[in-house]
């Protein structure tokens, strides 16, 4: 990607997260994006194909961010990946406030649930992998504490708050087994 097209991006997806703290996804218009960008809808268009591109292109690369980070660091444990993972959005709660208010709970949760499968297929391995069902609930209870956190302005310490979600995770992940050790 040219550097042009890089700041455009950057942008676009600004003036998104902006507009999404002030109102429902389904009420902002690729118009109302592209003005508050400064950029015209061509350029938007080079870069994206809809709204909901936008949103999802940065999700996927905030998640890949974190598996990086994760394969990086050579994480394996509940509670570490649980750190970066709150640490991240303690640092940006603009994030989370704009997802909340804009009403698009489901498509993060979504891309958020592939990011655990992918943790947790690297956790126990090809073969032992873990079920979508499980998958599906740890991903759901995490989005879930991580909303409450983000309402309550972030009063828990994150070290609490990492203790307490991990050890609860880490006891229903007895039951696999863990290749990795």
């Amino acid at each position: 990607m040219n550097k042009k097209s890089a700041n455009t991006q950057h942008q676009v997806e600004q003036a998104l997260f902006q507009l999404m703290q002030a109102e429902k996804f389904d009420n902002i218009s690729i118009t109302t994006i592209s003005e508050k960008a400064k950029v015209s809808r061509m350029s938007f268009y080079r870069n994206y194909t809809s709204k909901e591109d936008i949103l999802n292109k940065f999700l996927v690369r905030l998640y890949d961010k974190f598996l990086f980070d994760v394969a990086a660091q050579k994480l394996t444990q509940v509670t570490q990946l649980l750190d970066i993972y709150f640490s991240y959005f303690q640092e940006n709660p603009q994030i989370i406030r704009a997802i909340t208010n804009a009403g698009v709970e489901g498509l993060a949760l979504r891309m958020q649930t592939a990011f655990f499968r992918d943790f947790f297929e690297k956790r126990f391995g090809e073969k032992q992998v873990i079920s979508l069902y499980d998958v599906s609930y740890y991903s759901g209870a995490v989005f879930s504490v991580l909303i409450l956190w983000n309402q309550e302005n972030y009063q828990k310490p994150l070290t609490e708050l990492v203790a307490q979600t991990s050890k609860i995770m880490s006891k229903e992940l007895e039951n696999y087994p863990d290749t990795n050790h």
